[in-house]
């Protein structure tokens, strides 16, 4: 991966990060994120028909991924 394309990444994972904190202040918002993420992952164009999902919670990090698309930053 290329210097620019790592940096881009990284900025965009450092706003999400900045986001999620701010909307953990609400409580409903607290709750109906995931959900969010998922609708999302369903809507996303994918070639293969059914959406699949899988999400990991470990220590200090939370993965979530699906086999469609990727997300644009304007789809978060």
């Amino acid at each position: 991966m290329e210097a620019k394309d790592k940096a881009r990444f990284i900025s965009i994972a450092q706003k999400l990060a900045q986001h999620i904190n701010n909307l953990a202040e609400d409580k409903n918002t607290r709750i109906r994120w995931i959900w969010e993420l998922i609708q999302n992952a369903k809507d996303v164009p994918n070639e293969f028909g059914r959406c699949r999902m899988r999400i990991e919670i470990r220590e200090n990090k939370f993965i979530f991924a699906h086999n469609g698309d990727p997300f644009r930053v304007s789809d978060l």
